[in-house]
C-alpha cells in the first residue's frame, strides 16, 4: 500500500483513520478468501463489526512510502472473532501492528450472534508478533471533549459510524501544532 497525499496528515504521515481503514480493509479481503467475505454474509443478512482496537505503532510511514500488510485471525473467543495485523515498510521494518475484536452481527435487528452460533469457520492461528487483544476502557471525564452527532458522510456500508472515523473526531479534539509536535 502506497501512502499518498489522501492517506496523509497536512505533515506527510499517514493519518491514524488511514491507518484502520487499511487493517480494516486487508480484514475484508482476508475474510473474502477464506470465504467468510462481505458478499457471502450478505446473502444471511449478516455484517462484520469491529468493537475495540489496540494498535501499536513504532512509525507512521509519510507520503510515498510503501507498507505491506499482513492479517490474520486468531482463536474465536466465546464473544469475539480476533484479528491480528502487522504492517512493514519496504526494508521489512515493523511499522505498527493491531489487534481487533470483531462480531458478526444481525443485519436486520442490529444483534450480536455469538461465533458458536454463526455457523462460520474462521481458522485460528497464533503468532509471536502479534499484539495482545484489546480490554475495555473505564469511562473517564478529559479534558478535551465535545459532543458531535454522527453526520451521513461518516456512515459506513453497514449504516454505522466506522470505528475508523471515531479517530477523526479524536484528532479535531487539537489544534495542527499539537499534532506537528506529537506524532502518534
Amino acid at each position: 500500500e502506497l501512502v499518498n497525499t489522501s492517506r496523509a496528515d497536512c505533515f506527510g504521515r499517514l493519518r491514524p483513520e488511514a491507518m484502520l481503514s487499511l487493517m480494516q480493509e486487508a480484514a475484508g479481503m482476508h475474510g473474502h478468501a477464506l470465504g467468510v467475505g462481505r458478499d457471502m454474509l450478505n446473502t444471511r443478512h449478516l455484517f462484520w463489526a469491529v468493537i475495540r482496537q489496540r494498535v501499536q505503532i513504532d512509525r507512521l510511514p509519510v507520503i510515498g512510502e510503501t507498507m505491506t500488510l499482513e492479517t490474520w485471525p486468531g482463536e474465536a473467543t466465546r464473544a469475539a472473532y480476533p484479528r491480528y495485523t502487522v504492517a512493514r515498510d519496504q526494508t521489512g521494518k515493523v511499522l505498527f501492528r493491531g489487534a481487533a475484536l470483531w462480531l458478526i452481527m444481525d443485519g436486520d435487528n442490529r444483534t450480536m450472534i455469538l461465533p458458536g452460533k454463526t455457523g462460520l469457520m474462521v481458522p485460528g492461528v497464533s503468532r509471536e508478533e502479534q499484539i495482545a487483544l484489546p480490554g475495555s476502557l473505564p469511562p473517564a471525564v478529559l479534558d478535551h471533549q465535545e459532543t458531535r452527532t454522527v453526520r451521513y458522510s461518516e456512515l459506513d456500508a453497514n449504516g454505522h459510524m466506522s470505528n475508523t472515523r471515531y479517530l477523526n473526531w479524536l484528532e479535531d479534539l487539537f489544534p495542527a501544532q499539537y499534532h506537528r509536535d506529537h506524532p502518534l
